[in-house]
């Protein structure tokens, strides 16, 4: 008897020591469960610091012991703060940001956490928040109100989601993607295969969902045409990278083409559902919240350079009229010295001899002695000063006709007031454009139909200064590329207005937003961004809805004959009119030798 009493006291005691060891053995195995899916979802979604918002210390709910512990472990695991929330710590507003990662304990959909957090994260749409679920009798999360816990998710604007809960021996991991409703969609077990390959199937296989595409023809961003099957295509840097983005996730597009006013009325406030809007756009109430941010400005389009017509060498060698007003002078003082020296020659004679010797016709020797030796003085010096002048106008022009005469180049506002351009506009452009350049620009604005200022810039036409945003320019510099020198470029800093980000649309819930956002930053780490530019230019030049580039052939050739028919004409008519001149006088010598021998 007394060793049966042993026994049962040695069986109670074992009894009352497992009893307390079993929520500790459990605690530890939630917290490895917990620890390893949080893990697995942070390869993908790397954060700075992680927020906990604790379950009650002193609610009944069981399983609350881990959550203490758990913050001591995040902190080992992943070396990073961890800040503990809570209904007592109130609004984080000023803490929390997008790099953060929240895990949320909660007990239902009434509990204060969720309340707390959601008024913490209001508008900060890219937090990545987990929510692990604890019940009282450790059942698992009623699967009839999952979809009432992501619509909330929804509503309340907190768009990577994950909610983790205990379903009796494993854990389950439920997220969401957002179309006209919340799908939910569930990983199983804490080794979470499903997930190694989270970064593509977080944002997931869009398991061909169409998604409602708005778009508007302006390149080089965007632009839609005809494939060789019928099928309408989006192409230009924008529309490639939509294109390639639901191609690489398993999604479909429905496009719809739109004017560019009627694009950004159908964004802001249209009726048709529009998922995605393709053209970038710099109002920031339209998207908040982008996944492909561009910076860009308005600039002037100058001439590359402004060179001088023929017609205008005499008076660009000139400008000051410095040449013309000495000569006037030293002709009037020419005049006054000989009036004065010969007071009997006729005036006549003096302005006549004195405009021969401005122009610089000489004087035959026998002329030249006979004059006073103040006129010899005068004579020899101005025929220096004629030599002198004629040999420089000669060199001047003579590197101009080889290398061309340039107007000096426009660098501010000052230069480009003195100089001769006009800025051509079209009507829409004036209701912004003194927003991004100096207003005393205004007398020198052009404006005309837009066609018509598309018909000049499209040419290249470089007689004129255009306003355009610089995400444009890549479309001229394309259409410049065969030519040996471009006509045209953009202009200096002080010519361009401020700075301003251009977002892509995607309507808030759309679960594109998160696929383009990891999808634009592979593109770019693979320099994709502007091989597609090309792409996008050379598709559009296919489908003729731009002008064909200019070419200026290479000039190491010989020169053809044909190229010296004008100085041959000339140089025959000067022989042929000096012929017929030499026989004129020649015919006239032998007339006035036969009346003087009649004479005689």
């Amino acid at each position: 008897m007394k060793c049966v009493r042993v026994l049962l006291w040695c069986c109670c005691i074992l009894a009352i020591v497992v009893g307390q060891l079993k929520p500790v053995v459990e605690s530890e195995d939630d917290n490895e469960a917990i620890l390893k899916i949080i893990s697995r979802i942070d390869t993908v979604m790397p954060t700075q610091n992680i927020i906990t918002y604790l379950v009650d210390q002193n609610s009944k709910v069981k399983g609350t012991s881990i959550t203490t512990s758990l913050q001591q472990r995040l902190m080992e695991t992943f070396n990073r703060p961890v800040i503990a929330a809570g209904i007592h710590t109130g609004s984080l507003r000023n803490i929390i940001h997008v790099n953060n990662m929240a895990v949320v304990f909660f007990t239902g959909m009434d509990d204060p956490n969720l309340n707390m957090f959601q008024q913490t994260v209001n508008n900060i749409q890219t937090v990545l928040s987990i929510f692990v679920y604890k019940s009282e009798d450790d059942s698992p999360f009623p699967s009839d109100e999952l979809e009432t816990f992501f619509m909330w998710c929804v509503n309340h604007q907190i768009f990577i989601a994950y909610l983790i809960f205990r379903n009796y021996s494993n854990y389950e991991v439920r997220t969401y993607r957002m179309k006209t409703t919340a799908i939910v969609y569930k990983f199983i077990n804490t080794s979470m295969p499903e997930l190694t390959d989270l970064r593509y199937r977080k944002l997931g296989n869009m398991y061909k969902l169409i998604y409602k595409v708005a778009v508007a023809h302006s390149l080089p961003e965007t632009l839609v045409f005809n494939t060789s099957d019928g099928n309408i295509t989006l192409g230009g840097l924008n529309g490639i990278l939509l294109t390639e983005c639901m191609h690489f996730f398993n999604g479909r597009m429905d496009i719809v083409h739109l004017s560019f006013d009627d694009y950004q009325k159908e964004i802001r406030e249209g009726n048709r559902q529009i998922d995605v809007g393709v053209n970038t756009v710099a109002n920031s109430s339209i998207s908040r919240f982008s996944p492909h941010v561009e910076s860009t400005r308005y600039c002037l389009i100058l001439p590359f350079e402004r060179s001088v017509g023929f017609h205008e060498y005499p008076k660009y060698f000139n400008r000051t009229r410095s040449l013309l007003i000495f000569m006037v002078f030293y002709y009037v003082i020419i005049s006054v010295i000989r009036r004065i020296s010969s007071p009997h020659t006729p005036l006549s004679d003096v302005l006549y001899r004195n405009f021969q010797l401005v122009i610089g016709q000489t004087l035959a020797s026998s002329a030249f002695r006979r004059l006073r030796l103040s006129e010899k003085y005068i004579e020899i010096l101005i025929l220096n000063y004629n030599l002198v002048c004629g040999t420089l106008f000669g060199s001047f022009l003579t590197m101009a006709l080889i290398t061309g005469l340039y107007k000096p180049k426009i660098i501010d506002v000052d230069t480009f007031l003195t100089s001769e351009m006009r800025i051509m506009v079209y009507p829409q452009q004036m209701q912004y454009i003194f927003d991004h350049l100096p207003s005393v620009l205004g007398d020198r604005v052009l404006i005309v139909d837009e066609q018509t200022r598309d018909q000049h810039i499209l040419s290249l036409n470089d007689s004129y200064a255009y306003f355009i945003a610089t995400d444009k320019w890549v479309l001229f510099e394309y259409m410049q590329r065969r030519l040996r020198k471009p006509k045209l470029c953009l202009a200096p800093e002080s010519l361009c207005g401020a700075y301003m980000n251009m977002r892509f649309y995607v309507k808030p819930g759309r679960i594109l937003l998160y696929v383009l956002e990891y999808f634009v930053q592979q593109v770019r780490e693979a320099g994709l961004a502007k091989k597609w530019t090309q792409l996008g230019l050379r598709q559009a030049q296919q489908a003729n809805l731009m002008a064909q580039a200019p070419y200026d052939p290479p000039i190491q050739q010989p020169l053809p004959m044909d190229f010296y028919q004008y100085s041959f004409r000339l140089y025959v008519i000067g022989m042929s009119l000096s012929l017929v001149s030499f026989l004129l006088e020649l015919a006239i010598n032998r007339w006035n030798n036969r009346n003087n021998a009649n004479i005689i």
